[in-house]
């Protein structure tokens, strides 16, 4: 589940320049994934897109990885403590992420999800209902390189330049563990780049 978002203009101005950049290819069942490294504004775009295409009467709903990991927050943690060569994609189940995009490409009219409720270190279910004149947003780290996808969005912020944004949001520390196992995901995320359709730079604007 994510924390609350408070949304500034400077967020909304980009969720526009996207619509502006995809409205002439929205259809029926349409899929945005929004990827990056910890901290870069996943999700709070996903919430500017979320209220930009909801104001041209779209139904959007949002996908976020983080709930697909397969333990929830704190075991997570220590498994990456215990080793730290299990950071990346194996700590997420993917592949339900990927049938869940799928069901909803084919025409479904729900699913049951998951939900991790980040606080109580618990992770629960939830079920999304959708109609024809949806968009379905993923966000998450790896979400760049999933199929079925429409529209692929990267966000190029590193983790050293969203240090301080990881540390408004509460859920990172700024230890020198944390700080490796960005960099081992950086690593694996940076190359995504390239399976993009919209860049989004560190300054939060669209590149050519």
């Amino acid at each position: 589940m994510i924390e609350k978002i408070n949304l500034s203009e400077k967020h909304l101005v980009l969720a526009r320049q996207v619509f502006a950049k995809i409205e002439d290819q929205l259809k029926e069942r349409f899929v945005i994934s929004i990827g990056g490294e910890s901290g870069c504004g996943k999700s709070t775009l996903s919430l500017a897109l979320q209220t930009i295409l909801s104001q041209q009467h779209f139904q959007v709903n949002i996908l976020h990885m983080d709930d697909y990991f397969h333990l929830p927050p704190k075991e997570t943690h220590q498994k990456r403590l215990d080793d730290i060569s299990v950071v990346g994609l194996r700590e997420v189940n993917l592949p339900l992420l990927q049938e869940h995009i799928n069901l909803y490409k084919s025409g479904a009219n729900s699913f049951l999800k998951p939900l991790i409720h980040f606080k109580e270190n618990t992770t629960g279910k939830e079920t999304l209902h959708f109609n024809q004149n949806s968009i379905l947003v993923v966000e998450g780290t790896y979400t760049t390189q999933l199929k079925n996808i429409d529209c692929k969005i990267f966000m190029t912020r590193d983790f050293r330049d969203t240090y301080a944004a990881r540390m408004a949001r509460g859920r990172d520390q700024g230890t020198d563990f944390v700080e490796s196992v960005l960099a081992i995901e950086h690593a694996l995320i940076a190359p995504h780049v390239d399976y993009a359709n919209i860049i989004i730079n560190k300054d939060y604007n669209l590149t050519d």
